[in-house]
């Protein structure tokens, strides 16, 4: 070890050394609270859609808030330009007396955001094609959203729409049908359910490794099929919210579903499209593709999941998927 000679140029190498240490540790908090201002602000921005926009009927925000760019994904409704983001902002509150959309979550990450919402409202006017019934209406779903230079560009949305025609009386509830999502008809069942994890834990895990997490899960109970996999993955106490598959609800429900979709299903390939995670949250905008064994059928659907993680397992769920598209292409309900 060769130690200096001269005692002041040590006591300035450590001075600078200690500035230069300050300097940067105060550098990656400016960017790190820099980055927690741009997720507040992408977060704002989209409850501001929801809120400002859809729940206060004004459409002349559109061009504030959204891009002119602006396009969304649905299997049904697909649509872009904000011209039709207003008319569907004056249909959708004509449509619905009382319409508002509840927020249940908004997570964030980069220039993504997801959101959890349930729509409200009294069905008075022409909604789907079905003149007014009168009857009190639930609608839940989910958002992938982009943002480009502080406005929403792109958005990909599923929301329950086998549940739309159930409360409209398109479709009779009947609560001995083979079709899970059919046998509902109380107002409860169309509900997304309470949470079991109110609030962040405070212990969570990497981003990175609650991602892959989620990665792993899909590839290995998925795409791989390997079902014996199901406790390295989902926690002894865990619970699914998705309104259109009333089959699922708990650990076990999962297990008989995935040997069901083993025994009825062949060459399936489930892909992620998209994914963000935000303190112990994952969600991932997934796309699947298989053959139905019993009608021969190849088939196509995507969705929305949203994941909690405790203790490196995936604790709750909530899912929001293209239910009506599958039962559509099976022949279960007709095409529109």
């Amino acid at each position: 070890m060769i130690l200096s000679k001269n005692p002041t140029r040590l006591l300035l190498v450590f001075s600078i050394l200690i500035i230069s240490s300050a300097c940067f540790s105060q550098d990656n908090k400016d960017s790190t609270d820099s980055i927690e201002k741009k997720l507040d602000q992408n977060k704002k921005i989209m409850s501001d859609a929801y809120e400002k926009v859809f729940n206060q009927n004004n459409p002349d925000l559109v061009e504030k808030i959204f891009s002119e760019k602006y396009v969304v994904h649905h299997p049904v409704a697909p649509f872009k330009g904000l011209e039709t983001l207003k008319q569907q902002v004056t249909y959708a509150n004509s449509a619905l007396a009382g319409y508002h959309i509840e927020v249940h979550d908004i997570f964030s990450e980069n220039n993504k955001v997801v959101s959890r919402f349930t729509v409200r409202g009294k069905h008075v006017d022409s909604f789907f094609n079905i003149p007014a019934t009168g009857n009190l209406l639930i609608i839940t779903g989910m958002l992938f959203t982009h943002i480009e230079d502080n406005k929403i560009v792109e958005e990909w949305e599923f929301f329950d729409q086998v549940g739309i025609l159930q409360q409209l009386d398109a479709i009779e509830s009947d609560p001995d049908s083979p079709v899970p999502a059919l046998t509902r008809s109380s107002s409860v069942e169309f509900e997304w359910g309470q949470p079991l994890l109110k609030t962040a834990t405070t212990t969570s895990a990497p981003l990175k490794t609650n991602k892959s997490l989620v990665y792993k899960m899909v590839d290995e109970l998925w795409n791989k099929r390997i079902d014996s996999n199901v406790s390295t993955y989902f926690s002894d106490e865990f619970i699914i919210h998705a309104p259109n598959m009333p089959d699922l609800r708990q650990r076990a429900d999962l297990e008989s579903y995935w040997k069901k979709i083993e025994k009825e299903t062949s060459h399936l390939k489930v892909k992620i499209e998209d994914i963000i995670a935000e303190d112990n949250t994952v969600a991932i905008r997934l796309s699947s593709q298989f053959d139905h064994i019993p009608t021969e059928k190849k088939m196509t659907t995507g969705g929305i999941a949203i994941f909690k993680i405790k203790d490196s397992k995936i604790v709750e769920c909530w899912l929001s998927g293209d239910i009506m598209g599958l039962y559509q292409q099976l022949s279960i309900l007709p095409s529109q």
